[in-house]
């Protein structure tokens, strides 16, 4: 704390040199001047006149040094500034270079304006949970980069995640820094969220996510609407999570509410259709890469290198984030690898044309064995047809299906009962 007190006052290193320099300290006791960092200085001083054998270097206050004119005349010593330090004499220096202080200013504060928002988004846990549905669960709910970090609710935002996703059974929302940091734990087996902090959950029904024909159905709660082998359609009624309740004489005496939950298994047909053209360009590379460095702001670039414009151009960008730590930015940083090509023209073969097309076609299955469909059957059929080959058919799919939602209203019994658990 004294440290800091000095550097506000401003404090400079003197050098004493004379005969009495031990006077001279005690004076200064005496006089209430505080001296520091006493050090002792043998042989001929750099600011000696020829006959010191010895001097002393020491800080003092500035305030201080102006009152050490009647010691040095009692003790007949000499007085000479090393060095000078502290925030006035920073500032001294800051009147040389006032465009340099008002950029370092403006510098700090655009940084605090920025520490302000939203520049980095990443989601951690998550198997199931894709990249694309997670960022369409932050579109519908207007969470994005650039966003104020006040306006983002952490609490409503974790808990419409869960709500959202039924295999998510943990979440965790943190700003770090500049980061928005989203933790999730999934969980493979559906639990009914039956109660929350010991309270019931208003009802909810099943309704189906996909259009096709039950496989199989297994109720655990609540009235099922269809069966197996019955035809649903997206977001049709599969579990009401309103139970009648009848009396003796089979008149309605009221509705038993709870949380619908099954398992549903839809079996549904998915048509496909791939194209490749026997005709196709290669890009045959005539020099060596050239790279531009430069940065990126928003979606605007600034480069500088060598001019690489136009369609004969290949150009790869590699750009990385500025952050310091968890402190992200709205910067980009990296460089544009430029590599100069011609085109040329060039024919597949039939082989090459079916490996292209299964290739497409490979990728297509994988897309829905990573969502967790099965694929119980499939036609595959290929043919050449003129200048290019097709590869077309359906696959049969298996899945589960089923998603929660606030249970409908089916109005008052009629006896005038009223629901009860």
């Amino acid at each position: 704390m004294y440290a800091v007190f000095r550097y506000l006052r401003g404090y400079l290193r003197i050098y004493v040199t004379g005969y009495s320099t031990e006077r001279f300290m005690n004076l200064c006791s005496a006089y209430g001047i505080c001296l520091w960092d006493i050090e002792e200085v043998r042989g001929e001083g750099a600011f000696s006149t020829g006959n010191e054998t010895f001097g002393k270097r020491m800080n003092i206050a500035v305030d201080d040094f102006r009152r050490l004119r009647l010691i040095t005349r009692k003790t007949g010593t000499k007085v000479r500034i090393v060095n000078r330090f502290g925030f006035p004499f920073f500032l001294r220096k800051c009147r040389l270079h006032k465009f340099f202080m008002i950029g370092l200013l403006l510098c700090l504060l655009g940084l605090f304006t920025l520490s302000k928002y939203i520049w980095s988004i990443d989601l951690t846990g998550n198997t199931r949970l894709t990249e694309d549905s997670f960022e369409d669960f932050l579109s519908a709910r207007q969470v994005h980069i650039g966003m104020k970090i006040s306006e983002l609710d952490i609490d409503h935002f974790e808990k419409e995640l869960r709500d959202q996703f039924d295999y998510i059974t943990w979440t965790s929302a943190k700003i770090v820094g500049t980061r928005l940091i989203v933790e999730i734990k999934e969980n493979e087996v559906f639990l009914p969220k039956e109660t929350v902090s010991g309270n019931l959950l208003p009802p909810t029904d099943l309704i189906s996510q996909d259009q096709g024909t039950i496989f199989s159905m297994i109720t655990r709660s609540g009235v099922p609407f269809k069966k197996t082998g019955d035809s649903v359609s997206a977001n049709e009624l599969l579990v009401s999570g309103r139970i009648p309740v009848y009396q003796d004489d089979g008149t309605l005496k009221g509705w038993h509410e709870c949380n619908a939950d099954a398992d549903v298994v839809v079996e549904y047909t998915d048509s496909f259709r791939f194209e490749q053209k026997t005709e196709h360009y290669l890009k045959v590379y005539d020099e060596d890469p050239v790279k531009r460095y430069g940065i990126r702001i928003g979606t605007h670039f600034w480069e500088i290198g060598p001019t690489c414009g136009g369609d004969d151009w290949e150009k790869i960008r590699e750009y990385k984030q500025l952050n310091f730590k968890d402190f992200y930015l709205p910067v980009y940083y990296g460089q544009t690898v430029c590599t100069r090509y011609r085109k040329q023209r060039s024919y597949y073969r039939d082989a090459e044309l079916k490996c292209l097309l299964l290739e497409r076609y490979k990728r297509y299955e994988d897309a829905f064995l990573q969502k967790g469909v099965q694929i119980i059957g499939k036609s595959v059929k290929i043919e050449r047809k003129n200048d290019k080959m097709v590869l077309y058919g359906t696959v049969k799919l298996r899945k589960k299906t089923g998603r929660s939602v606030p249970s409908e209203v089916w109005g008052a019994p009629d006896n005038g009962g009223t629901a009860f658990e």
